[in-house]
């Protein structure tokens, strides 16, 4: 599905006939969810809680990561520089 879909219906209007998006700001810090920085977004996909993955293990350090990490745990852990 594409996030289209759950704009759309996020804009359907709450129980006290707000719109969803402002109900959500009510709920401030005591929310369970958590920003991403930018640069961690690709690694999680679109919708994390639902998305199938795939894990594989670094040769060096036998760590297990997402394939979509691979690339920066390497170059983190392992570059010489």
């Amino acid at each position: 599905q594409s996030w289209n879909l759950w704009v759309e219906a996020s804009k359907l209007p709450g129980k006290d006939g707000t719109e969803l998006d402002e109900s959500f700001k009510e709920f401030g810090k005591n929310r369970e969810v958590m920003g991403l920085c930018r640069e961690d977004m690709p690694i999680f996909g679109l919708c994390p809680a639902h998305d199938d993955f795939y894990l594989v293990v670094c040769n060096d350090c036998n760590q297990v990561v997402k394939p979509q990490a691979f690339q920066s745990h390497y170059e983190r852990r392992h570059s010489s520089s």
